[in-house]
């Protein structure tokens, strides 16, 4: 996701910067922040592409609640430190009933 934030981030400076060469201006080139609803469109197209069990699967990882044993995530490409991690995290939010509000039928999978 951070990837995906920054390459967002470094095309919106390369298009000022394109504009501005191509502008052929006198004046002296100033980055423009983007504006906040561009940022919460960047935001919103990252989270877009992360898997639905990845969401649960972060929170484990960063050890910010426990998870049932019966919710595990599992990432081909995860070792298994991680994975235990993982798996640590899903236990916890579950045991917090944070899936409660959850309604999974109303989560769209766009991967």
């Amino acid at each position: 996701m951070k990837d995906r934030l920054r390459g967002y981030c470094v095309n919106y400076l390369r298009e000022q910067i394109r504009d501005y060469h191509t502008s052929n201006s006198r004046e002296t080139f100033k980055m423009v922040a983007p504006q906040r609803g561009t940022i919460v469109g960047w935001v919103v197209r990252a989270w877009d592409h992360l898997p639905r069990a990845m969401i649960p699967a972060g929170f484990q990882k960063c050890l910010l609640v426990e998870v049932a044993d019966d919710s595990v995530y599992s990432d081909p490409e995860m070792d298994s430190e991680m994975q235990t991690l993982v798996n640590d995290v899903v236990k916890q939010l579950e045991s917090l009933d944070a899936f409660a509000d959850i309604e999974w039928d109303d989560i769209i999978d766009s991967s």
